[in-house]
């Protein structure tokens, strides 16, 4: 038993590296976007192509409307910026110099991605801004010590982490700089679901979960049609981490509005598919267009791991009935 729970232990941090590991490829392939020209081949920071970098937006925006729409559905809410910051920090040494020029980071917090109509974009802050202090504290003072020779998300995560702390009881007074201006600009974050959505350049595998965050693959995303399809692939991962948070609350004796799906004798694939089905109605995408997706990506990919044909059949079968169901009660699950 002590064995098992080491292993499970070692494949709990192997996944929150991964999710580590993903989240400063999504800084650095959308911050590169500010920088007009590549770094050279030898950084691995900036390998990532700047025509990569609309299909992450893209993804990050569904995602976040996803979290934000679903916030009376879902059964765990959290505090969300709308915003994916890096400083300089998050970049080798090598590189750091050319990041300099082109953003000016400083040892503040630069802005690489505003989430249309989220808290930061509310706020009035852009991508490009940096915030230089929150309150009377400058940011050129917090855990400096962590900016390395090599690349590392760690400062970021731990700046976004005091921010978001002082937020949760008030709105702050941000120091911002946008280009040669200082402005002062009031900002508080928002509630909404786990469930935050990273996109892996690699071309291996489709989209998977961990106990908060999503991943997809540039591979999938560039497969995929319409925003709708997309919020149908992030929502089903979604689907899987709420899920499990609402089995967590049942043991702890709280009700919820996901146990009702949970109970139903479908697969957890199945269940996962209506959790998506409600959250992208609920977020205002169209639940119509997952019907047939999960067959043609099998089509498409010939390494695809999601199961026989038949419980793919299986699955959109419970979708469409689904689906009727809720067009017929107006959208109520």
């Amino acid at each position: 038993m002590k064995g098992l729970r080491n292993k499970l232990a070692r494949s709990k941090r192997k996944e929150q590296d991964n999710f580590s590991r993903l989240w400063a490829a999504v800084r650095h392939s959308i911050a590169a976007t500010f920088l007009i020209v590549i770094a050279p081949a030898q950084s691995h920071v900036l390998a990532d192509s700047l025509s990569a970098a609309p299909r992450y937006q893209r993804a990050l925006n569904v995602g976040y409307r996803l979290q934000r729409g679903n916030a009376g559905f879902c059964p765990v809410l959290g505090q969300l910026t709308g915003w994916i910051t890096h400083d300089i920090g998050a970049y080798d040494k090598d590189v750091r110099a050319l990041v300099e020029a082109r953003q000016k980071l400083g040892l503040g917090l630069g802005i690489a991605w505003v989430a249309p109509g989220g808290a930061a974009d509310r706020a009035g802050l852009k991508a490009g801004d940096v915030v230089e202090a929150v309150g009377t504290t400058s940011l050129s003072s917090l855990y400096v010590d962590l900016v390395r020779d090599r690349a590392s998300a760690t400062r970021t995560d731990r700046l976004e982490s005091w921010i978001l702390t002082k937020m949760v009881s008030a709105p702050q007074i941000l120091t911002v700089r946008r280009e040669s201006d200082r402005l002062k600009v009031a900002m508080t974050a928002e509630q909404g679901c786990t469930g935050a959505v990273v996109v892996d350049s690699s071309s291996k595998g489709l989209a998977w979960s961990d106990e908060r965050n999503v991943a997809l693959t540039a591979r999938l995303l560039s497969f995929l049609h319409s925003d709708d399809e997309i919020a149908f692939v992030i929502a089903h991962e979604m689907g899987h981490i709420w899920l499990r948070e609402a089995r967590v609350q049942r043991a702890a004796g709280y009700g919820g509005r996901l146990l009702s799906i949970d109970s139903r004798r479908i697969s957890e694939e199945s269940r996962a598919d209506l959790v998506a089905l409600t959250a992208m109605r609920q977020a205002g995408y169209a639940p119509e267009a997952a019907i047939g997706l999960l067959s043609r990506i099998a089509r498409d990919d010939a390494s695809h791991k999601g199961g026989p044909k038949a419980a793919l059949q299986k699955r959109e079968t419970v979708m469409k009935s689904t689906i009727t169901e809720q067009t017929e009660n107006g959208g109520r699950t």
